[in-house]
């Protein structure tokens, strides 16, 4: 198993789409051939020493929700954690072109 090391990775699914994991996330099963070992090649993701189980008292960890999926708001909270300029996009569409569009953080 694998887990996320730097603050966010996009990944290809086999389904062809994007896939968004942040840091601390477990990297899912069904990414594109290629992709571990690519993401494994530039350090962003490590190999887990042993799986990682929340404790009874924790909340398991959510699923990364998908930019696509997010609301206006969360796309701004989201614009503003990744120093994201979204100029004058105001509607969920144009913001999430603006983001799509901005460089990966390295």
């Amino acid at each position: 198993m694998f887990r996320v090391v730097v603050p966010l990775v996009i990944a290809r699914a086999e389904s062809g789409r994007d896939v968004y994991l942040y840091q601390g996330a477990p990297v899912p099963d069904g990414l594109a051939d290629g992709q571990v070992e690519r993401l494994a090649r530039e350090g962003f993701i490590l190999a887990d020493p042993e799986p990682v189980e929340p404790s009874p008292d924790q909340d398991p960890e959510p699923n990364p929700k998908r930019v696509e999926d997010m609301t206006v708001e969360e796309l701004k909270a989201y614009a503003e954690a990744h120093s994201i300029d979204l100029g004058e996009a105001t509607r969920k569409a144009d913001i999430l072109a603006t983001i799509q569009a901005a460089p990966a953080a390295e």
